[in-house]
Parts: C-alpha cells; sequence; structure tokens
C-alpha cells in the first residue's frame, strides 16, 4: 500500500555515526528523501555507501536517534520523517537528521534462515494473490454478466417507450388532422357564400374572390390560387356575413342587361340554397 504523498522526496542533511573497530566514525551527506515506504531502504543503501562496508557481508544495520525520551530505534519511514529536525540556521540551511547507526553481525546460518522465511513468505504470498486474482476474476465475469442482462432489460425498456411514443403521435397526429377536419367544417358552415364559382362551377365555400371589373363573376379559392382570371383585380370576401364590400368596387350594372342578370342570379340563387342544404345534410 502507498504512503502519504507517495514519490515525494525531502532535501535533507543526514549524519551517519557509528563505531568501527572502536574508532568513532560520522559522515553528513545531502539526501533527497524518498516517501515513507521506501526512506528505510534508501538510508541502508547510502549507509553502505559511506560506510564502504561490503553490502554482502551478514550484518544488520539499525538506526537510531536521540529524542525527548532518550535515544530511540528508528523502525520505520514515519519514525524518520519524525526525527527530522526543523531547526534551520545560516550555515546550514537544510533540515537536519542525525543518526547513530549500530552494526550487529549475524551468523551466516541465522542468515540463511531468515531468507529462507522471508522465500515462504513471498511464496505464500504469491498463492494468495493468485487465489485472489482468481476471485477477482470470477467477481469481474459476474459484475459484466449482470451489466450484460441490465443492458439488455434497458434495451427492452427503451424499445417499448419507444413503440408508446410512436403510438402517441400516430395518436396526436390523427388527432390533429381530427382537429383540422372540424375546423374547416366550423369554417366552411359559417363562410359558405351564396355564390358559385364561374370557373369551376361549384359552391364557393371559404374565401369568395370577386372581379372589380366584370359584372357577378366570382372565384373560388381554389381557382383563384390557380390563376385564373388573370386580367381582372379581384377583391376577396372572407365571411359572406361580416365582411363589408365598399360598394364603389363593384362595377355597376348596364339597365338593357338588369332584367337578364335578375333572372340569372335569381337561378344562381336558388342553385346554392340548394346545395347549401345539402351540405348541411352532410355535415349533421
Amino acid at each position: 500500500m502507498a504512503c502519504f504523498e507517495h514519490n515525494r522526496t525531502k532535501r535533507t542533511d543526514v549524519t551517519f555515526r557509528w563505531y568501527m573497530y572502536h574508532n568513532a566514525l560520522h559522515r553528513t551527506v545531502v539526501m533527497d528523501l524518498e516517501c515513507r515506504c521506501k526512506v528505510m531502504d534508501q538510508l541502508k543503501a547510502k549507509f553502505l555507501e559511506v560506510s564502504e562496508i561490503d553490502a554482502s557481508a551478514a550484518c544488520e544495520i539499525v538506526f537510531s536517534s536521540m529524542s525527548l525520551g532518550g535515544q530511540m530505534t528508528i523502525g520505520n519511514g514515519y519514525e524518520v520523517y519524525n526525527s527530522i529536525s526543523p531547526e534551520i540556521n545560516f550555515y546550514r540551511p537544510l533540515p537536519q537528521l542525525d543518526f547513530n547507526v549500530s552494526i550487529i553481525e549475524v551468523p551466516p546460518m541465522e542468515k540463511v534462515l531468515t531468507l529462507e522465511r522471508a522465500l515462504k513468505e513471498c511464496r505464500s504470498k504469491i498463492k494468495s494473490d493468485k487465489k485472489w486474482r482468481i476471485l477477482k476474476d470470477t467477481e469481474i465475469a459476474e459484475e459484466q454478466l449482470s451489466i450484460r442482462e441490465m443492458f439488455e432489460k434497458q434495451q427492452k425498456e427503451i424499445q417499448a417507450l419507444q413503440s408508446e411514443v410512436a403510438g402517441l403521435k400516430l395518436q396526436g397526429t390523427m388527432q390533429k388532422e381530427q382537429e383540422c377536419i372540424d375546423q374547416e367544417r366550423i369554417m366552411f358552415r359559417s363562410d359558405v357564400h351564396e355564390a358559385s364559382c364561374d370557373q369551376c362551377d361549384s359552391l364557393i365555400v371559404g374565401h369568395r374572390f370577386k372581379c372589380t371589373v366584370c359584372l357577378n363573376y366570382d372565384l373560388c379559392s381554389k381557382c383563384e390560387a390557380q390563376g385564373a382570371h388573370p386580367n381582372h383585380a379581384m377583391i376577396r370576401i372572407v365571411s359572406a356575413v361580416h365582411t363589408e364590400v365598399p360598394l364603389h368596387v363593384i362595377p355597376e350594372q348596364d339597365p338593357k342587361t338588369v332584367t337578364v342578370t335578375n333572372q340569372t342570379t335569381e337561378q344562381m340563387q336558388r342553385k346554392c340554397t340548394l346545395q347549401i342544404q345539402m351540405l348541411h345534410m352532410e355535415w349533421n
């Protein structure tokens, strides 16, 4: 497990003090101390380097430092960092770390037994890691299976929702079409003119277009949209009841043709009345 502030370094003046053949020796070096989980191995390797002791020799290196309670043995990286002196002065601008190093000779047989125990621990840890990996792979496979089942279930729910939405859209479209038909019927009922189209000879329902030049010439909205009677200006009559038509835009009748026109108008009115009655019968 990684320590706090893993892979970070701290530059420190480290002093090693030890005895060799009844001689007191010391060395001070500047070190970039590694994190708490690596610093013990770093200090041992550095001490073997500065002391010129054979790394293959059967010996154990123990670090200790002075504290308020007396001499304290350093056993891990956290105790190393706790032993750093924060005092900084002009001559020694870096934090200080002062160690007393004890070199304990270990019999070769005891060292072999220690290595064998460490080897057994490594093998048991490897076996437990393999078991853990097998168990973890099984858990991952089960988790993937459950995720796949959940995904398939969600896909089915999405398909059901899509079909439901499609049905609602179709229902909404049909409802809008029905509303348009009803509106057209209402509009046609209120906008049925007592006139027929002079182009297609049908009853004018909706907008009525009356010629401002010709006498009694009318068009329905379809024929007017198709461009019928393009040479004269047309006036649009939206409602047969509510639309007021100015008299000055209606062409004056010739006295000679008044009688014929009146007869034709009466015939057209009878025809339009009959068609209106038929339309009302169909709507009702």
